[in-house]
């Protein structure tokens, strides 16, 4: 009688610490979905269909969570309606078990303002650690360090994770400017005015790394044409960026007033925007 009672009360402490794991939630050795490839396949899944929660963080200043929320509700901006409204906007402290089921998931913030930043962090091939991202073989420290990646979600491997990330506070309102120069790039760092980085991914079973990270990709030979927000930086040989300068400015400065409209903040100076030729 007493070996059966010890019996069973290891099985119900089995039982129950097996039920505060959500079924969600991934390991390091679950492998990832073979259709998972890149920046195409996630832009493909969202274009039909596939729903986006992005989870802005709550747990820095007021001003902090209020700059991430409105950024999180001008993700869609720049899509159709139709595709817009799939991107859903929660807190850190809404996202759920379904969400990270069922939907790709995108991150603003850091790990000091967003707890679900906080809690995957050492998950990631760019970690935050002690105000540096540290990203391969390099470690950035400049406080102006914004970054943008794509990878399998670490919570399920079956959808996207998104981080659009800024290492100081005070720089988290221009993270939505940084964009990648292709559509096949899993990730850029904007370290500062003179260094930007670019690449894809070391891919395995179970996670994509970062083992040496790509070439600087800032140059001094760049063209450049000011407006009133922006400084644009493109080669003297992309002919496209030449030819459609005028139209590419005239859409940054209203997306850039529908963001700063709804942020209710200025920025001071001029933001650099480059396109890089390939």
């Amino acid at each position: 009688m007493k070996k059966f009672l010890v019996y069973l009360l290891i099985t119900i402490f089995i039982l129950s610490s097996l039920t505060g794991c959500g079924n969600t939630t991934s390991t390091d050795s679950e492998k990832i979905d073979k259709s998972m490839i890149g920046m195409k396949d996630y832009s493909y899944k969202v274009l039909y269909g596939d729903k986006v929660v992005v989870v802005y963080g709550t747990i820095g200043s007021k001003q902090d969570t209020a700059v991430l929320y409105n950024l999180a509700k001008s993700y869609g901006l720049g899509f159709q309606r139709e595709i817009r409204d799939r991107f859903i906007v929660k807190s850190d402290v809404e996202v759920n078990e379904d969400d990270i089921k069922n939907r790709h998931i995108i991150i603003l913030g850091n790990p000091e303002t967003n707890q679900l930043f906080a809690k995957i962090n050492e998950k990631l091939p760019m970690k935050v650690i002690d105000g540096s991202l540290v990203a391969g073989d390099k470690v950035f420290k400049d406080e102006s360090v914004i970054f943008k990646y794509l990878i399998p979600n670490p919570l399920n491997k079956k959808k996207y994770l998104i981080v659009n990330g800024a290492l100081n506070k005070k720089y988290m309102p221009y993270i939505l400017y940084v964009t990648t120069p292709s559509r096949n790039a899993e990730y850029v760092i904007k370290a500062n005015k003179n260094e930007k980085y670019t690449g894809l991914f070391n891919k395995t079973d179970t996670q994509w790394l970062i083992n040496k990270i790509g070439e600087n990709l800032w140059k001094d030979d760049f063209k450049t044409r000011e407006s009133e927000h922006f400084i644009f930086h493109y080669s003297s040989l992309d002919d496209n960026v030449e030819k459609n300068i005028n139209k590419i400015i005239e859409e940054r400065e209203k997306a850039y007033e529908e963001i700063s409209s709804k942020l209710n903040i200025s920025y001071s100076g001029k933001i650099d925007y480059y396109f890089f030729y390939k």
